[in-house]
């Protein structure tokens, strides 16, 4: 009489249901990801540079120019200016290496500098990053999302294999 083993069926099962906990856990991260990066940023404001007469009015030698107001803190993430950054913060997964992503997109790629805090050679970024204070700052949310998915998927998964 022999005994039969199923724990490769059920290590099967059990990572089956820890990578939909962790799909669960990205597509929240995303989401909190892409919320943190909506700060729109304050108006700008036209500024009259020149000379100014009597009467209030102001020469034609006077140039108008755009001021705007100041860039977000170093440990916030960046204003949004044109939303370019915010729309390509992306999420994706692999299920054959078993691997959810969050990041940004390629034309978003400025964002990379802006999380890491690099200095690239025109320009140097400071760091304000979105995705890492949001991972950090949501750490225990996101995993008692991979938790609770994990065990919904893998009731789910032993019922299934029940029926069989």
């Amino acid at each position: 009489m022999g005994v039969k083993w199923y724990g490769t069926q059920y290590e099967k099962m059990a990572r089956k249901a820890v990578f939909k906990g962790l799909q669960s856990a990205g597509l929240l991260l995303h989401k909190i990801s892409r919320k943190k990066a909506s700060i729109a940023a304050p108006r700008a404001k036209k500024l009259t540079v020149g000379l100014v007469e009597e009467n209030g009015k102001v020469s034609k030698k006077a140039k108008t120019t755009t001021v705007i107001k100041s860039a977000s803190r170093p440990d916030e993430s960046p204003f949004r200016r044109t939303g370019v950054g915010q729309k390509n913060i992306i999420y994706g997964h692999d299920s054959s290496l078993e691997q959810v992503r969050v990041g940004y997109g390629r034309l978003a790629r400025y964002m990379i500098f802006h999380e890491l805090g690099i200095h690239y050679p025109h320009a140097g970024f400071q760091q304000r990053p979105t995705i890492i204070p949001a991972m950090e700052d949501n750490w225990s949310i996101l995993m008692q999302v991979v938790a609770t998915r994990s065990q919904k998927e893998a009731a789910k998964l032993k019922q299934q294999q029940r029926k069989r």
